[in-house]
């Protein structure tokens, strides 16, 4: 069930959902046991609304360069706070708080 020109996802949501509740109700009219109709309308129900959300996620292009990324990292957070996980067990261990016997031990 595609989109319609000028539709919201919100509107074309609703029809989708009215469209698989009838499918659901009619297939529990012919005798259909009612927890398998449910768990298909479901499934069906999450497939087809999440359609639109991969399809735009799968059609993106990433436009900036890993290069220009970690430049932009460096500039941004590097340059202005420093690496501040990297020297944590090394001045606990260098301190005393921390032996390096217990980190290696997994203690």
């Amino acid at each position: 069930m595609r989109i319609r020109p000028g539709e919201t996802y919100e509107e074309w949501a609703k029809r989708v959902q009215m469209y698989e509740h009838g499918v659901a109700l009619q297939r529990i009219a012919e005798g259909a046991d009612v927890d398998t109709v449910l768990e298909s309308m479901s499934k069906r129900l999450m497939e087809k609304l999440l359609h639109p959300m991969y399809k735009m996620i799968q059609d993106s292009h990433i436009t900036k360069s890993v290069e220009d990324s970690r430049k932009s990292y460096e500039e941004n957070y590097l340059k202005r706070y420093g690496p501040k996980a990297d020297h944590v067990f090394d001045d606990l261990v260098q301190t005393g708080q921390l032996h390096d016997s217990e980190h290696k031990s997994g203690t």
